[in-house]
């Protein structure tokens, strides 16, 4: 873990892309002196004047997101991941590292994720009970609103509600219940506790033998998943639904088997778990094998009549989810938080005036407070990491787009506006955004129906693309994960050899850890898969240990998904005689998509229908080569 502070972090980015302090302050009432001071830790920096700075160092929102979990003192994905490997190792590093940053701090949200530390580390068939003291800071913490998230709602979910008594889990059953009920088919895209935390609670409560309970649940769980996996459009709601599914499933076929066991649910129960475990994704499958064998023989319950929280949920309706004093005040209302209990180097009348409007935060005090209040820091993007992605969107999804020879020139427009708003340097990088916005021009007018014919003309030229993105690859020196994520977006645009070099090129140029970010699992199957449909099968064989650096995601599938796809190509080329063994792999890895997400039959290739793609495109190219060989 890293101890770099906010300041540092900013100075290494400020140099990474070669900028100086009067070019990083260029747009900002802000002067170079002042900014060498921040980078020094001496000041804060105003929110206000943060943003352009940060525009001018193209700190995106994945790369401050990486910054801080990496860094001790939050609880993070990182927690959650150990927690489902079973990695004891891992929880007690990060809880070390999390006592040295909040030593003699026992504010009740510290003291929280102590507790969430300390439990995560507990075996499943461990003998305990939760004390009522730990299900009060539970029910008070584990309530639906805007901010839940991975860290610690839903690793309370999966970790804590492994040991609650009757009480609690019907305050929670309850709670989601009546969050879904505020849902229909058109509303549905604004909910955010994902579909696995539902699936969770009804295991739980199966295991525990609360059938009735089990039975409200049952029937919350399968409405909210069903209106969440309806949802067609690709986007974070679509993944968290599929990553979802297999713990709803588990469940459902779980309850039923309770209520009256049989073969064909004891069946389907465990087929989840041999999905799970063909997808690649070890770690959910062992989390579900060992809830299978507690329901099969079932878990005492237990009461703790001093619980007395109240199961209604807090409104945040008329909250605009974004970083200011009423949503902050909203939030520390919400976990029934006095001003005492979130102030860090501030007074209490200065938290008054913030969350009154009256005054604002440093970009550092703003952060400390998010991380007090168990926030990600998500939740600050939106008016401070502006993105020019975001702007390109925008401008490609006008209220009411043109038809024909006149939508082409507004999509190009879009995307010229757009590569003009692009900071000058490093030119490198802009050549590689701006390679970027092309390419999601292009593809949005492939989606929309007009032939590579027209868009060419329309000047969306592939080959220009590729000579644009590799000229940036090229002329970088300091690759972040942000630039990563700009060419994996470009690499289906790129022939086989192109997207290889560009591979090349990042990894050994890389200015952080490949082996946390998934986006760089990702784009190793994009290039195995170019490599593999150009013929290319010396370089593939050169790859096929790279997955050994990089992030391989076992408990959610969408991630788990583009390793299974590159080891299978791997073992594949290295080893011919047991191509046809893989090939049946992959139908059967397409028939568990098929099952937990909807199938898209524009035949791209995206999380739910990689599999069949890759039969569809390599599998001749495979047979072609093998053929000869």
């Amino acid at each position: 873990m890293s101890q770099m502070t906010i300041g540092e972090f900013f100075k290494k980015m400020r140099k990474n892309r070669g900028l100086t302090l009067e070019e990083a302050v260029a747009g900002a009432h802000y002067s170079p002196a002042a900014l060498s001071r921040f980078e020094r830790n001496e000041t804060d920096l105003s929110v206000e004047d943060a943003v352009p700075i940060i525009a001018n160092l193209q700190i995106t929102a994945p790369n401050f997101k990486r910054f801080m979990d990496n860094n001790d003192g939050q609880l993070t994905t990182q927690l959650y991941t150990a927690f489902f490997s079973r990695d004891k190792a891992a929880i007690a590093k990060l809880a070390a590292g999390f006592e040295t940053a909040h030593k003699d701090d026992h504010r009740p949200t510290t003291d929280y994720a102590r507790f969430l530390f300390r439990i995560s580390a507990v075996d499943h068939d461990a003998p305990i009970h939760l004390n009522h003291q730990q299900e009060a800071a539970v029910a008070r913490f584990l309530n639906p609103f805007p901010g839940w998230n991975i860290g610690v709602h839903q690793l309370t979910m999966a970790a804590a509600m492994r040991f609650a008594s009757q009480d609690l889990l019907g305050l929670i059953t309850a709670r989601l219940d009546a969050y879904q009920q505020l849902f229909t088919a058109e509303s549905i895209n604004d909910s955010k506790i994902p579909d696995a935390d539902y699936g969770l609670l009804l295991i739980h409560l199966v295991a525990r033998r609360e059938m009735a309970l089990a039975a409200q649940m049952m029937a919350a769980t399968t409405r909210y998943h069903g209106l969440r996996i309806a949802v067609h459009v690709p986007g974070p709601l679509n993944v968290l639904a599929m990553n979802g599914a297999p713990f709803v499933q588990f469940a459902q076929a779980a309850y039923r088997w309770a209520k009256a066991p049989n073969e064909t649910d004891a069946a389907a129960a465990q087929r989840v778990i041999d999905q799970a475990r063909e997808l690649m994704a070890p770690a959910l499958a062992d989390y579900l094998a060992a809830m299978w064998s507690f329901i099969r023989v079932g878990r005492s319950s237990w009461r703790n009549l001093k619980l007395t929280a109240s199961p209604a949920l807090t409104d945040f309706s008329q909250v605009e989810w974004t970083f200011n004093g009423a949503t902050i005040a909203a939030v520390r209302k919400h976990y029934q938080l006095t001003l005492e209990d979130v102030i860090t180097d501030r007074t209490v009348s200065s938290q008054s005036r913030f969350e009154k409007g009256a005054t604002q935060l440093g970009f550092r005090a703003a952060i400390g407070l998010l991380q007090t209040l168990l926030l990600e820091p998500t939740m600050f993007y939106r008016n401070t990491f502006l993105s020019t992605y975001i702007e390109l969107d925008q401008l490609l999804a006008p209220a009411s787009p043109k038809t024909g020879a006149a939508r082409l020139a507004e999509v190009r427009e879009a995307v010229e506006t757009a590569c003009a708003r692009l900071p000058e340097k490093p030119a490198a990088l802009r050549d590689l955004n701006r390679t970027t916005f092309w390419i999601r021009g292009a593809q949005l007018l492939m989606n929309e129906g007009f032939s590579s014919e027209e868009s060419v003309a329309a000047g969306f030229d592939t080959d220009v693309f590729a000579e644009w993105a590799m000229r940036g690859v090229r002329g970088l020196t300091h690759v972040q994960l942000s630039d990563f994520i700009a060419f994996s977006e470009c690499t289906n645009s790129l022939p086989g050899e192109l997207s290889y070099e560009g591979w090349r090129i990042l990894f050994s140029h890389a200015d952080f850890d490949l082996s946390t970010a998934a986006v760089c699992t990702d784009m190793l199957e994009n290039v195995v898969l170019n490599l593999a449909l150009d013929g290319h099968v010396d370089l593939i064989l050169q790859l096929q240990h790279a997955l050994d650096n990089l992030w391989q995601d076992k408990v959610w599938i969408a991630s788990s998904m583009t390793v299974a796809v590159s080891t299978c190509l791997f073992q594949m080329y290295a080893d011919p005689a047991r191509a046809d063994d893989l090939w049946a792999l992959n139908k059967r890895q397409q028939e568990a998509m098929a099952g937990f997400a909807e199938r898209n039959d524009k035949g791209s290739v995206w999380i739910g229908n990689t599999f069949e793609v890759t039969e569809r495109y390599v599998k001749p190219a495979f047979d072609e080569w093998r053929a000869t060989h």
